[in-house]
């Protein structure tokens, strides 16, 4: 698991600008936790503002600058869309090619299980197993 930075690392290495907290106002009432957690209402809407001024390419290059590991929040039309997506091969389709589902997001040894066959039907099996 990465090492992820405290947030007063990440709220420090930024200038207060680039958050839209001008520097009196982000010395004085947030410079330590508690600070933070008080103003807390005042920092969201601060973080809102800033977060609205610019678009996702924008704060995902920002955020990783800072250490931060981040992705966009997808639709799933994107993230069926996306080239990762069909990359990991986590797409799958049933034996008979009528039904697209998302496969286990897991491998074993490297190879994600493959398991293309239609889910049965409630009740199904039942009579199998109980005999």
């Amino acid at each position: 698991m990465p090492h992820l930075p405290p947030a007063t690392t990440i709220c420090s290495a930024r200038p207060p600008w680039l958050w839209g907290i001008p520097s009196g106002r982000r010395i004085r009432a947030f410079r330590t936790n508690g600070d933070r957690v008080s103003n807390r209402p005042a920092i969201e809407s601060l973080i809102e503002v800033a977060l609205a001024a610019h678009g996702t390419d924008h704060w995902i290059a920002v955020l990783q600058d800072a250490g931060v590991p981040c992705a966009p929040i997808q639709t799933v039309a994107q993230v069926i869309a996306n080239p990762q997506t069909e990359a990991i091969g986590i797409m799958r389709r049933s034996a008979d090619d009528a039904l697209a589902f998302v496969g286990l997001p897991l491998n074993f040894d490297g190879v994600r299980p493959n398991r293309n066959e239609p889910v049965p039907e409630l009740g199904a099996d039942t009579a199998a197993i109980l005999k």
